[in-house]
């Protein structure tokens, strides 16, 4: 398991191409770099303040004047159109967003290509649902600033408007590049958006649920219900795991065979094959009974029986059952002389049989209630 991290070096291969036959460049990613055409002996350097610009200015350096043709990548983002001058003079663009607009012609030293594309708002809905949007500003996925205290699920601010169309009332904020506000839209309070790139030290989201004024009446009281219900728990909590995710399984010292990860409904899980397990710690720091609480996705009631087993001694068969279009929470009460005195204990689950461990999204360790 890995972060990626090292993909961002990568990038300064894939800004430039030549084409097969030498006689042509395409331009791929915006990022300020210079390009040694060694076989043409050209140079091509890129300026640009991209993404917090929408300008990107080209310059050849050739002994020789040339001929061949530079392809410029116009992004499918670019709904307002891509313009480009070449030595001050307009061009005219036939190419398509998310195509590449080819300048074919002979080019010499100091020549000058300027394009501007003109960056808008405009949100992308997740496949199932077309009421949950992210926003991005042009390439930008911006996210919702949402300070430093944490928060529930349901604290997170929705949208609501009559028309659904959030994108008028979220407006940039004067002299603070790629940030916007916005105005009598979010419930219970309106949203700072920062790209998701700067959002390193705080709480964020990415995820927006809109609603019209009906629609929000009938769900708010839903809404409000799971954070007191949400809130209850955590006061109970003696430890939680999300799995899936790195750090919180890193923090709980999990190890896993022939298990894999994945996520579902923007949630991370982890689950393992019939042969497979993965265990983890979980803290008690507790003299009285507790419960351990888990959570499912219903659709995958009946579907397998699995092992839970508890420091090594304690096994207890789990199978899913509840609604099949939500998630199901399962709760185990654990026997005291497992906790009794305990720092921590170590949680197992492993596939029974032919069956494979369900996808498994979080874990809770209560106080027994």
């Amino acid at each position: 398991m890995g972060s990626g991290f090292e993909n961002h070096s990568k990038y300064g291969g894939a800004i430039y191409a030549y084409g097969t036959d030498d006689a042509s460049l395409y331009l791929n990613l915006f990022i300020p770099s210079t390009l040694d055409w060694k076989s043409r002996k050209t140079q091509v350097r890129m300026e640009t303040a991209y993404p917090e610009s929408e300008n990107v200015t080209l310059t050849i350096q050739s002994a020789l004047p040339q001929s061949y043709t530079v392809n410029v990548r116009y992004p499918l983002w670019a709904s307002k159109g891509m313009k480009m001058k070449i030595n001050g003079v307009y061009q005219t663009i036939t190419a398509l967003p998310g195509s590449f607009a080819a300048i074919t012609r002979t080019w010499k030293n100091g020549d000058k290509i300027e394009i501007a594309m003109p960056m808008s708002l405009h949100t992308v809905a997740i496949p199932d649902n077309k009421d949950r949007r992210s926003l991005l500003y042009g390439p930008v996925l911006l996210a919702g600033a949402l300070g430093t205290e944490h928060r529930e699920t349901g604290d997170i601010p929705a949208f609501v408007s009559a028309d659904k169309e959030i994108i008028k009332y979220i407006k940039p904020v004067k002299n603070k590049p790629l940030t916007f506000l916005s105005h009598s839209l979010g419930v219970p309070g309106d949203v700072t958006f920062i790209p998701f790139y700067n959002t390193y030290d705080q709480y964020y989201s990415v995820y927006w649920d809109v609603y019209s004024p009906v629609e929000w009446a009938k769900n708010q009281d839903k809404r409000k219900a799971e954070t007191e219900r949400l809130a209850k728990l955590n006061a109970r909590t003696l430890d939680f795991i999300v799995l899936g995710e790195m750090q919180p399984e890193r923090d709980h010292n999990l190890h896993a065979e022939n298990s894999r990860i994945g996520d579902y409904l923007n949630k991370k899980y982890r689950f393992a094959y019939d042969d497979g397990m993965f265990d983890f710690d979980m803290k008690v720091g507790s003299t009285n009974p507790v419960q351990l609480l888990m959570t499912y996705w219903g659709g995958d009631s009946g579907k397998s029986t699995f092992e839970l087993v508890v420091n090594d001694t304690y096994v207890v068969p789990v199978k899913i059952s509840g609604d099949p279009k939500s998630f199901v929470e399962i709760i185990v009460n654990l026997p005291q002389e497992l906790t009794r005195d305990k720092e921590k204990i170590k949680v197992k689950f492993r596939g029974m049989g032919h069956n494979r461990v369900s996808n498994l999204y979080n874990c809770r360790l209560l106080r027994y209630q």
